[in-house]
């Protein structure tokens, strides 16, 4: 599988998941009957590693750092799914210094 981020082809992660979630706006009416308004589906995405080297993992912390949105490019139904997403979160446990080595290194992204 092949992901990028930026046009950039990143290091096969151990796994991708995609997971669409709808924004929505949710009513009763006066006799209760309930009345959704779906707005949009969007996705999260959560990109998982066994391990990685701090060298790799430096560019994920960068983007991070920026603030800024990045698009991610993925295969999906032999398709290819382009997104605008915002890194959210980057989980890490540090189990070598030198070289430092991270494991169950989690990269978390919502489509804005």
């Amino acid at each position: 599988m092949t992901l990028t981020v930026n046009g950039t082809i990143i290091l096969s992660p151990h796994s991708f998941v995609p997971t669409p979630f709808r924004i929505e706006r949710r009513d009763r009416t006066a006799d209760g009957t309930m009345v959704i308004d779906i707005i949009a589906v969007k996705h999260t995405y959560e990109i998982r590693y066994e391990e990685l080297y701090g060298s790799d993992l430096v560019f994920w912390t960068t983007l991070y750092d920026t603030g800024a949105p990045v698009t991610l490019t993925y295969p999906l139904n032999q398709s290819t799914q382009t997104k605008t997403v915002w890194i959210t979160d980057i989980e890490k446990e540090l189990i070598l210094e030198d070289p430092e080595v991270w494991q169950d290194v989690t990269i978390s992204m919502e489509e804005i």
